[in-house]
């Protein structure tokens, strides 16, 4: 009997004795070819790895050209869910309903999702864009009166920035 048989022999038998979550945990650690060739492993290996949200975000995340984001709130399952409204969306060029339309003159800015607009007064409004499948809801706020006429502004929200720049006076 060569090794391999031996191996394709022994590795069902193993597998039943090791549960089925220290399998899940394992097998997070590898590479996304060799996740995907352990499903022709056997049967069960394939059951375990379809049947685990962790392991189908991880798969689903790498084919979708995507990377994780930091820790957060939301558990695998949503993240998961959200993923494939995502993809889905893409994939039929299906994108969720206009809102509305946002009409303004004057200075405008697009940054990380957030638009700033001015009619060149002391006033800024602020619209956080929508993304249902990313779970972001329309928000709005404003900066009544920053105490000069804004001749331009500059914004990263990621920072937390705003600079502005007045008009001189003559």
């Amino acid at each position: 009997m060569s090794s391999s048989r031996q191996t394709s022999g022994i590795l069902p038998a193993i597998l039943p004795a090791i549960p089925s979550e220290l399998v899940v945990i394992i097998l997070q650690e590898l590479d996304l070819p060799t996740l995907i060739r352990c499903k022709s492993v056997c049967s069960g290996l394939k059951r375990l790895i379809d049947d685990s949200v962790i392991l189908q975000y991880k798969i689903e995340l790498a084919v979708a050209g995507m990377e994780d984001g930091p820790p957060s709130s939301i558990d695998v399952s949503e993240r998961l869910r959200r993923l494939r409204s995502y993809t889905k969306a893409w994939r039929g060029m299906a994108f969720a309903p206009d809102e509305e339309e946002i009409a303004f003159d004057g200075y405008w800015e697009l940054c990380g999702g957030v638009l700033a607009t001015s009619d060149g007064d002391s006033t800024l409004m602020f619209t956080k864009l929508p993304g249902p499948a990313r779970g972001i809801t329309l928000r709005e706020w404003e900066i009544e009166d920053v105490g000069f006429p804004i001749r331009d502004f500059k914004m990263d929200p990621s920072q937390d920035l705003l600079v502005m720049l007045e008009f001189p006076e003559r």
